[in-house]
């Protein structure tokens, strides 16, 4: 009887959809937990909360480094943040670690090709983008979204 109850966790856990499964929240996971400590030579402010891009509320603008994993990589990075909200409305631009407009967890893939297309040069840094409620249907760029959302 215990060995029955041993063999199938495991056999569970071997199998292709559960290390799929597990492989996908693990990048979930690196996609919405940013567990870290932010330094900075500079006081500074940060108090925003935001849900999902629809309900920013706060103020944030840090300049410094950032010691912990962020933007799927680990380590001592720099971090850009000046973010505000109002519920309704608000903007963000966030950046930690070294910025590559061809990841699609970075930039939005779509404004990559339109520039691309027009021979323009890519952007070196995140840009701020509109969120908001009340500003999502006319932002231009779609914010950063989950990968849950797409």
């Amino acid at each position: 009887m215990r060995v029955r109850r041993c063999i199938l966790p495991a056999l569970l856990a071997c199998c292709g959809c559960t290390s799929t499964y597990l492989a996908d929240r693990a990048n979930d996971a690196k996609d919405m937990f940013d567990p870290g400590i932010t330094l900075s030579q500079k006081p500074g402010i940060a108090l925003h909360l935001d849900f999902f891009n629809v309900m920013p509320l706060g103020y944030s603008h840090i300049e410094g480094k950032y010691l912990g994993v962020g933007n799927r990589q680990a380590g001592i990075m720099d971090i850009h943040d000046h973010t505000w909200g109002l519920l309704l409305c608000g903007s963000e631009e966030l950046q930690i670690g070294k910025f590559d407009p061809r990841d699609p967890h970075q930039f939005h893939q779509d404004a990559r090709k339109k520039l691309e297309a027009k021979g323009a040069a890519l952007p070196t840094r995140t840009q701020a983008y509109k969120e908001g409620a009340a500003w999502l249907s006319e932002n231009p760029t779609p914010p950063p979204w989950p990968q849950f959302f797409s």
